[in-house]
């Protein structure tokens, strides 16, 4: 079995198993806080290039997807306050019919903007896949490119998320 360790931002390594000990330690008033407390740690390799990279989503035209967003904003808002368990859950939130928003949803999906998760039965869940958008704008050509930021892992096991050292 391989041993996993917590890279801190500073590229100093550090045993998984070490980083909960100590926290533990602390919290129990046993030990003084670690040099690294207060910095972010991660797990892993991977697991800090998915935390800090960027991930370009889609090439596109401004226009189309400023249109797309303003045309979306109560899905969106919807999606964020009432966390709907299906499709025609939040058509209903809306307003609006089921195809309708079926239709908004898959073109959401393709900037990174939602994602459809699996619910209950074959209902497909919708959830915000980030919570903000970096736009990258190519002024010559009116492309853009789409950054994600504050999106869900694809596996969001505890292995693969930051822990906050503190």
């Amino acid at each position: 079995m391989t041993s996993r360790t917590a890279k801190p931002v500073h590229n100093e390594n550090v045993p998984f198993r070490k980083i909960v000990d100590r926290v533990k330690a602390v919290a129990a008033g046993s030990a003084p806080l670690p040099e690294w407390a207060g910095k972010t740690v991660y797990v892993n390799e991977a697991a800090r290039h998915h935390w800090t990279a960027p991930k370009v989503v889609q090439r596109a035209k401004l226009a189309a997807l400023t249109k797309l967003i303003a045309d979306n904003q109560d899905l969106l808002g919807a999606i964020r306050k009432r966390t709907p368990a299906s499709v025609a859950e939040l058509a209903r939130c809306v307003q609006r019919s089921d195809s309708n928003v079926s239709r908004s949803l898959g073109k959401l999906e393709k900037f990174g903007i939602v994602k459809l998760q699996l619910g209950e039965g074959n209902a497909k869940r919708p959830v915000l896949a980030a919570d903000r958008l970096v736009i990258e704008f190519d002024v010559a050509s009116g492309e853009v490119i789409v950054n994600r930021r504050g999106s869900t892992p694809p596996d969001a096991s505890l292995a693969s998320q930051p822990t906050h050292a503190s």
